[in-house]
């Protein structure tokens, strides 16, 4: 397994890859996905990723950025425990390296609901309007095959406790959902509080989410004029007007952004990149776009 280097190795001025292939050393930020990306399907640390990283780092690259689905602290704080038992002993450096000590703060998260700067403080958000909060509990309420839980930053609230949700939760490593005891406490504790509500994360008990469920949710989402985007195959997230990654990488303001991603909720960050890459293992509706799959071929060559 390849080394980590120490946060202070000197930068190099030679290009991440190959010159044949373009001098791509005026990218001074590197915006990436997690799952699928970052780490593979199976939620381990592919030795090419090691690699890569490495020669980011050696090459001088200003940044990587996460560009999550999930929370900041399901991101970051608790990384260690998307990876299989057997990986974690090999990524203890990776994830020093990477997540805690040197990218901990900045970061796009909840598919670009809150983007955070350097100093960890909130650069910009988008929430919810309260009366689709609302609407989306009475839409889901009485639909026993699935549960609307509302993240709030690093919180998320449920309207009730399921060992089956709890279970996905820690897998992926986000914060254990608060228990708030029913549909109308979850509401009342929002408007008692405060929260903004970032994203309506509806996940299914059973694993894939139901097409029909999928259809109902995003014809909602849709009379809303929000997004519903899929980024894992048991649930699917209601984001607010005008979010993606995209909006996010569009907060970050650097000169020029590499962004890769596997999935549609990527798709928003990977039209705002100048360098733009879709994953070999990604959807075909991000290979089709034009851009995209020219980046993607030269790239990967």
């Amino acid at each position: 397994m390849p080394s980590i280097p120490a946060p202070s190795s000197p930068p190099s001025t030679s290009s991440l890859i190959n010159k044949s292939v373009g001098d791509l050393s005026a990218v001074d930020l590197i915006c990436a996905d997690m799952d699928g990306t970052l780490l593979s399907p199976d939620h381990n640390i592919p030795d090419i990723t090691f690699n890569r990283i490495n020669k980011a780092d050696d090459n001088g690259y200003a940044e990587l950025l996460l560009a999550d689905y999930s929370s900041r602290l399901g991101s970051i704080c608790n990384a260690g425990q998307r990876l299989s038992p057997p990986f974690l002993r090999m990524a203890e450096d990776f994830l020093a390296y990477l997540f805690v000590i040197r990218y901990s703060r900045p970061g796009i998260y909840l598919n670009g609901s809150v983007t955070y700067d350097h100093t960890g403080a909130v650069a910009a958000e988008k929430s919810h309007k309260i009366a689709d909060v609302l609407d989306a509990v009475s839409l889901l309420r009485d639909d026993n095959s699935a549960v609307l839980l509302c993240y709030s930053g690093d919180r998320v609230l449920a309207p009730y406790r399921d060992d089956r949700v709890i279970e996905v939760f820690q897998k992926f490593g986000d914060p254990t959902p608060e228990d708030c005891g029913s549909y109308d406490a979850m509401l009342e504790k929002i408007s008692a509080e405060k929260l903004p509500v970032h994203v309506m994360h509806v996940m299914s008990v059973e694993d894939p989410i139901a097409a029909s469920i999928c259809k109902k949710l995003d014809d909602f989402a849709k009379s809303k004029g929000c997004v519903a985007a899929q980024s894992v195959s048991m649930a699917v997230d209601i984001v607010p007007q005008g979010v993606s990654k995209g909006y996010g990488v569009k907060v970050e303001a650097h000169k020029c952004v590499a962004c890769i991603g596997d999935a549609m909720n990527d798709y928003g960050m990977l039209l705002e990149a100048d360098v733009p890459v879709a994953m070999g293992n990604a959807l075909p509706q991000l290979k089709a776009e034009k851009k995209n799959k020219a980046r993607a071929e030269q790239l990967t060559k």
